[in-house]
């Protein structure tokens, strides 16, 4: 102990300023895309938007078609927003609390609960705890969610709504879950509830920086389930190109997709369209935005 505190005063001699925020990206790599500050942008947009106007509450055409090819989703069913995924995702919550998919909003049932797989991410209790949601652990194992753990919570607790995680570098500990066990997850919890939503906070998809699993994108998966709207996935490029000035995007089925509309319409005007097209210039398709990721490195 006396060590240890010999070590501490050591550094408190040094007077050290360091700023250990977790995630957050270094000026290095902000630079990488300083090119999006100075862009000229052509103020009419692909099919005739006036982008420096009102309008286009779930994103611009050309963000969308960018976001469906790294999603690998269908455009129309792609919303482009804001820089924040989990202002999406407290959204599409948002909606299915007060109006529900089939007009079962959460706020009418007893004590609605999420599980959270763990270790998780502090942002994602923080956004089922603002909605008064309450939360159960399900544990994690190599290849994904624990399916026996699963099960069992499902057994134990009713009224599960749903199931949060990030299925690609798992924020903290890293999993990468296989196209089986997310398969298995989708027909389990489709089974449990057939309106049951699982939250795929894709936040790393584009950031293989060394060899990863390859996975099937979750649309095709939850698709060939006939499950697209038991899943909604979320990415954006919060760590692709500014923290606080990136793109956001969401695929989800039909039902979801109507329902964080009705949502987005009432609490949004539009998004910034302009800081879309810069972005869709800057990167142009998913291939360009692989390769500015290999920057980052």
């Amino acid at each position: 102990m006396e060590k240890l505190l010999e070590t501490f005063k050591a550094l408190k001699q040094k007077n050290l300023s360091i700023d250990l925020t977790r995630g957050k990206p270094h000026s290095d790599q902000l630079d990488l895309s300083n090119n999006l500050m100075t862009q000229a942008v052509d103020p009419i947009g692909e099919n005739g938007v006036d982008l420096r106007n009102y309008g286009e509450p779930i994103g611009i055409i050309e963000a969308r078609k960018l976001g469906a090819d790294i999603l690998d989703s269908k455009i129309d069913l792609t919303i482009a927003g804001e820089q924040s995924s989990y202002l999406l995702m407290t959204q599409l919550l948002l909606g299915r609390f007060l109006f529900g998919l089939d007009d079962d909003p959460w706020k009418n049932d007893k004590e609605p609960a999420f599980l959270c797989a763990v270790p998780g991410f502090d942002r994602h209790f923080a956004t089922l705890e603002g909605l008064g949601l309450k939360m159960h652990t399900v544990n994690l194992c190599s290849s994904g969610i624990d399916l026996d753990d699963l099960n069992k919570k499902l057994s134990k607790y009713p009224n599960i709504k749903g199931l949060i995680c990030v299925p690609r570098h798992s924020n903290p500990s890293g999993e990468v879950f296989s196209d089986e066990n997310i398969t298995n997850l989708l027909k389990i919890t489709k089974e449990y509830n057939s309106s049951f939503i699982n939250l795929f906070d894709h936040a790393y998809l584009i950031h293989d920086f060394d060899e990863t699993r390859v996975q099937t994108p979750i649309p095709h998966l939850a698709d060939g389930l006939d499950a697209l709207d038991n899943v909604a996935v979320f990415t954006s490029f919060s760590k692709v190109t500014f923290g606080g000035g990136g793109m956001a995007f969401l695929t989800t089925g039909e039902k979801n997709f109507k329902l964080i509309e009705r949502v987005r319409n009432m609490m949004v005007i539009c998004p910034d369209k302009i800081n879309q097209r810069r972005h869709v210039n800057f990167f142009k398709n998913k291939s360009n935005v692989l390769e500015h990721m290999k920057k980052h490195c």
